[in-house]
């Protein structure tokens, strides 16, 4: 049963600015960023109640009260009884807890929405690479598409045992928490309802959007069941929030009871055990490439000559990048290159790309063309190297301005990204130089005579494309002794606010709130659990180069003193920054999760094969 649409629009939610529909639904943004953080052990953890025997007991009264209505009343639709069937049917359970078919249905498309979600980043190309249409994403519709990552399984089927496997630790998480006698306690339980007030703010809001633009029909259950799943009611969400909450408050009391035991034995084992995992080596590498090209459907003598020749200009190249004496020497080799012989080799094959497309009167003569690749060449240079540097805008003002356009965004992509490549230190994680299967590169990085400043070429041959990678060793393989950062934000997404510079304000306003309060931790929490967009607030043990540029930037400037605070721009959007001090020893703390992991899987083990969840797949197979 659809609503109504105005002006012959079907009735479709997408019709509405993505500003308004805000995806659809919000479940309240403090709750979820404090709570999302065990998302590694079960998705979208947020709080907990158990349902005892009176619950059971009311609801079989009320499927036989219902059973009657509907053999009474014919008129109530055939859609409106298979939205209830899932939430009178159990879908999981363990000793104490059940999740019945609605709360299932919940979970299946919380679980579906964060692949579709994180999918999508890639480009919707390849989700259609995955056999997954973004026209139909329904749980019906899913199950007719057949999964890219699993080709034995539909997309619902795929989801489905993503769900349970999802389901099935939360349930063992929830018995532990229930042997120990943990609760959620008021303010959880507080947290949960701000949560489902949130929800139904949202969806009515929503409603109201639709309403005011002359769309009939379109409810706020409507878009609950739009968000959460056909049959999912508030009562459901409740259920499994609880669950998820209940879950989540023990995985964290254990982990810091586990952690808080490991010990510098432990840990000294787990990288004896684990190289990989904890060693690699600083390098500097530039590779230089040469390849067959093919016009016709075999090479000729020419083509050949031609490879030949471009092979032993690459490696002549990497020699003399390998010959420097030192890493400043290497580097500046390198950016030579990058900036001259990459940049006009980059520019010609982007204008031969676009070329096409040039109108007979627009096409330059050969010194015209030469002096505007010579100009554009040089700016991308000094664009890389500062970048408040502006590139000339050419305009469209023929063909050729047009192609001239193209070219300079490509051409700035490529060299920014070799030239922000070559200045930064590379780590490569351990591996065992002695495996039989160990690469050429392998074989010299972690050579046990290695030593900083060494220099070599690995060389690549082969029939249609060759590679010639010079190597600068700054440190032979090591464990990461660098301080780790804890660092809070508030972020306000150029999505979200359709510009960057409408995010940037809306985080000054938020940070000029904040400047004019207590100006404390907590202070801070307070107000990213009501405004930011990011699933987690603080982030703990930060290692340097694992968030983005100019987020990675802030938070390890040598000035940086906790407390500071600041509006950092990326990608993402506008963040308001929060300094919170120190972490631990980088290493440490990648040990530290090894040997809790390794604990934790143990653990978990037994307890679930004691617990002994069980799934119904004649209610499983009534989903959606």
């Amino acid at each position: 049963m659809t609503p109504a649409a105005a002006s012959g629009t079907g009735g479709n939610p997408g019709f509405l600015p993505a500003s308004e529909r805000a995806g659809y639904i919000t479940m309240g943004k403090g709750t979820r960023s404090r709570n999302e953080r065990a998302g590694a052990v079960i998705a979208d953890p947020s709080k907990f109640s158990k349902k005892n025997s009176a619950d059971k007991t009311k609801l079989l009264t009320r499927i036989g009260v219902i059973a009657c209505a509907v053999l009474l009343l014919a008129c109530i639709a055939l859609w409106s009884f298979t939205t209830w069937v899932p939430r009178i049917k159990t879908a999981a359970k363990s000793s104490h807890y059940r999740v019945n078919g609605s709360e299932m249905t919940y979970f299946i498309t919380n679980v579906k929405n964060n692949y579709i979600n994180t999918l999508s980043s890639y480009g919707t190309g390849y989700l259609t690479q995955l056999g997954l249409s973004t026209s139909d994403t329904s749980l019906t519709g899913l199950r007719s598409q057949t999964c890219g990552l699993d080709k034995t399984k539909s997309w619902y089927e795929y989801f489905v045992d993503q769900t349970k496997t999802q389901v099935e630790s939360m349930l063992v998480l929830c018995e532990a928490a229930k042997a120990e006698g943990m609760t959620l306690d008021k303010s959880e339980l507080e947290d949960i309802d701000k949560s489902i007030k949130a929800m139904k703010d949202s969806a009515e809001e929503l409603a109201k959007a639709y309403a005011a633009r002359g769309y009939s029909g379109y409810t706020a259950s409507y878009f609950l069941t739009q968000e959460y799943g056909n049959g999912v009611s508030e009562s459901n969400v409740r259920h499994a929030l609880e669950l998820q909450g209940l879950a989540s408050k023990f995985y964290k009391a254990y982990q810091e009871r586990v952690e808080a035991g490991i010990t510098d034995d432990e840990l000294e084992q787990y990288v004896k055990d684990n190289p990989a995992n904890i060693l690699s080596a600083d390098i500097f590498s530039y590779t230089f490439t040469a390849e067959l090209e093919i016009a016709g459907s075999e090479a000729t003598d020419d083509e050949k000559a031609a490879y030949e020749k471009a092979k032993e200009e690459a490696k002549k190249l990497a020699d003399e990048l390998a010959a420097c004496s030192d890493k400043d020497a290497f580097i500046a080799k390198a950016v030579e290159y990058i900036l001259g012989t990459y940049a006009n080799d980059s520019f010609d094959k982007y204008y031969e790309n676009n070329k096409k497309s040039l109108d007979d009167a627009d096409k330059p003569d050969d010194a015209k063309l030469a002096a505007d690749k010579a100009a554009m060449v040089k700016e991308i240079g000094e664009k890389v190297k500062d970048s408040t540097k502006e590139l000339t805008e050419h305009g469209d003002t023929n063909s050729y301005t047009k192609v001239l356009d193209k070219v300079s965004s490509s051409l700035l992509t490529d060299v920014q990204n070799a030239y922000d490549a070559i200045n930064k230190t590379s780590s490569v994680s351990y591996s065992d130089p002695a495996d039989k299967d160990a690469s050429d590169s392998t074989k010299w990085l972690f050579d046990a005579d290695r030593k900083a400043g060494d220099k070599t070429v690995i060389s690549n041959e082969a029939e249609k494309k060759s590679t010639y990678t010079a190597y600068f060793m700054e440190a032979t393989a090591h464990r990461d002794e660098t301080v780790t950062k804890n660092v809070g934000h508030i972020l306000f997404k150029t999505t979200t606010y359709e510009t960057a510079e409408k995010a940037k304000e809306k985080a000054e306003e938020i940070l000029a709130k904040y400047k004019e309060g207590e100006q404390t931790k907590d202070a801070f929490e307070a107000l990213a659990n009501e405004y930011t967009e990011d699933s987690s607030v603080f982030y703990e043990n930060v290692t340097k180069d694992y968030m983005v540029k100019e987020f990675d930037a802030w938070t390890f400037d040598s000035s940086r003193k906790a407390g500071d605070v600041d509006i950092v721009e990326t990608t993402y959007g506008a963040h308001v920054m929060y300094f919170v001090g120190d972490g631990e020893i980088a290493w440490k703390v990648t040990a530290k999760n090894g040997v809790f992991g390794e604990k934790y899987e143990a653990w978990y083990e037994t307890e679930k094969n004691s617990v002994g969840v069980t799934f119904s797949d004649s209610t499983m197979k009534t989903l959606g």
